[in-house]
């Protein structure tokens, strides 16, 4: 009976291995919509969260044929190191509970002086996992998290705030998320700008070695990241100045 699994696995992955090669976009995002899906969003979250989107899975031809089809409706695309790239290294489709299990393992919660995976945060509170992980992703502090309740400062707009004028609450969440240590809004907005320009630089040299013709998906993502990259630069000078003023003022 596992022979025949086995032997019905290979069939598979050969069959979509041959519709990557053989079949039209169209056809082959009609043949595996699930998968198709799942790149779209994919595409769309790279796109608003500035998390690198490796070439190898530019395209949904090319997407397919290093990740497999999505297997049910109840697996989605996880990438194994929560704060990595979508690349074809770093994902994997999982079920929720492979999904939970791998990003309560990667967060850490600061509980009684420790920092701790969320999992074991959530098994010393007796609660699940989900609950915990839940209110990290609506921005709450690790103390808020493990009390369950939230101080009153809710995730509001603050005026100081750095992030573009349309997403403020989108760049606030990522950078609770996904900041370095002790790295402050002004140096996130940065680093994400910088590592967005520098990605849309890499594929305008790609597109130049083989002197193709540039997409009007590609021409939109290099203004997009030429756009964020001044405005951080505008945002940092602006505090800057600022802080100079103030301590001159000071003086």
């Amino acid at each position: 009976m596992k022979s025949k699994a086995k032997a019905n696995a290979v069939v598979m992955e050969e069959q979509y291995k041959k519709d990557c090669k053989n079949l039209s976009p169209t056809a082959l995002a009609k043949k595996y919509k699930l998968s198709y899906d799942s790149w779209r969003s994919v595409k769309q979250r790279a796109k608003k969260s500035g998390i690198y989107l490796d070439q190898k899975l530019g395209n949904f031809n090319d997407f397919l044929f290093w990740l497999g089809p999505r297997k049910a409706k109840d697996f989605t695309l996880d990438r194994i190191d929560p704060k990595g790239s979508y690349s074809p290294e770093n994902c994997r489709w999982a079920n929720k509970q492979t999904q939970t299990l791998n990003r309560t393992n990667s967060i850490k919660i600061q509980f009684n002086d420790e920092q701790l995976p969320l999992k074991i945060v959530a098994a010393r509170l007796g609660v699940s996992p989900d609950v915990l992980y839940k209110r990290k992703s609506q921005g709450w502090t690790d103390r808020e998290i493990v009390s369950g309740k939230r101080s009153g400062a809710t995730l509001a707009k603050v005026q100081d705030w750095p992030w573009p004028d349309d997403r403020e609450m989108e760049w606030e969440r990522v950078y609770r998320e996904e900041k370095g240590e002790d790295e402050t809004r002004e140096a996130f907005l940065w680093r994400i700008s910088k590592r967005m320009l520098d990605i849309v630089a890499g594929q305008m040299n790609y597109f130049r070695e083989r002197e193709e013709k540039l997409t009007p998906e590609f021409e939109l993502k290099h203004a997009t990241a030429v756009r964020l990259f001044r405005y951080a630069k505008e945002r940092i000078e602006a505090r800057r100045n600022w802080r100079e003023r103030l301590f001159s003022d000071l003086l």
